[in-house]
Order: structure tokens, then C-alpha cells, then sequence
């Protein structure tokens, strides 16, 4: 799983198709806490994304969708 330090989370981006995507952010009871949604140009792309207004702990769930994309990743926010 994927730390969360600061209550921030840093999404890379690379060698995925150009267009908008969808990053969600969910509680382990499946519960949305958090929404935003990115421009990718192609090539390289670090995003930071704050947490600060999320009171979630432990486990959670990060969805990334976008351009037939979609991926599901386990995040441990400390």
C-alpha cells in the first residue's frame, strides 16, 4: 500500500494516454471522501493532493479512471 505522509498524497502520471481523468477517494466502508479530477498532457505528471479536509485514518482506497483506464490502489493515510 501506498503511504500518505503530511496528509498528502502524490499521484505520478506516465506514458498514459493524454485526456481527463478521475481520481476518487473512498473509506474502507466504500464511502467517497474525496473527489478531484486532472488535465493530462502526456509525458511526466506529479500530482499532489491534499487531504487536509478528509478526517479519514488507516485504510483507504484510491480509484483513478480515465481514457479506458481504471485502477484501484490500497492507501494507508497515517
Amino acid at each position: 500500500s501506498n503511504p500518505v505522509t503530511n496528509k498528502t498524497l502524490k499521484l505520478n502520471f506516465e506514458n498514459l494516454p493524454a485526456g481527463k481523468y478521475v481520481v476518487n477517494i473512498f473509506d474502507r466502508t466504500g464511502r467517497k471522501i474525496l473527489t478531484t479530477s486532472l488535465d493530462y498532457q502526456g509525458g511526466i505528471l506529479s500530482k499532489s493532493i491534499s487531504l487536509e479536509k478528509t478526517s479519514a485514518k488507516g485504510i483507504c482506497y484510491l480509484s483513478v479512471n480515465g481514457n479506458s483506464f481504471n485502477k484501484k490502489i490500497r492507501l494507508l493515510i497515517e
